[in-house]
């Protein structure tokens, strides 16, 4: 989500309100030819260049004045904060439920000792040298990315829910705002 800073100064609102009217713009222009070949009322270019115009003008009643700029940035701060807030919020329960159905449902988690024996501990085979800088103890393969990587170590270690769960951090990440909350008083580190 896009959050803006609270305290905007003159051309960050300009650059706001142009960017919101290029926005305007193409989703009308868009809108308008969807519309036009849906009907089959005339040529999408058409509709296009009405849907343009019609953005141009909603876009010039928006912004008239400079106080008609800065209220809509200002209502757009808003909104993007609380719309935000409420997606992380929705997300990180979603994620949470994910992450808890995979626990229940029979994932691979080992919770409890098995039966006879005293531990769960097992050592840890070497790892060929090409592989000390990987996270998953084998050697990277060249042109094989990251996400390769992840499918695979989601289908062999049995947990194919882990799969669900990159996207959802991915728009969790997006989601979230950038600005750190203060600290209350009596906050200290012990050495």
């Amino acid at each position: 989500m896009i959050t803006l800073p609270t305290h905007a100064q003159r051309h960050w609102v300009t650059a706001f309100a142009k960017a919101l009217t290029a926005l305007l713009l193409v989703s009308y222009a868009i809108l308008g030819a969807g519309f036009t070949w849906l009907l089959s009322s005339g040529s999408p270019m058409v509709g296009a260049g009405v849907g343009a115009a019609l953005g141009v003008v909603m876009s010039a009643l928006l912004f008239a004045t400079a106080g008609a700029r800065r209220r809509s940035y200002d209502l757009w701060v808003r909104m993007s904060r609380r719309v935000s807030s409420t997606l992380a919020a929705y997300l990180t329960r979603l994620l949470f439920g994910v992450v808890a159905v995979a626990g229940l449902g029979g994932s691979k988690f080992e919770l409890q000792r098995p039966r006879g024996a005293s531990t769960n501990w097992q050592p840890k085979r070497p790892v060929p040298a090409e592989a000390y800088g990987s996270q998953h103890g084998l050697p990277d393969v060249p042109g094989k990315g990251w996400v390769r990587a992840y499918v695979s170590w989601g289908f062999k270690g049995g947990g194919v829910w882990i799969l669900f769960v990159l996207p959802l951090i991915a728009m969790l990440g997006w989601v979230q705002t950038q600005e750190k909350g203060s600290f209350g008083g009596n906050i200290y580190t012990l050495y």
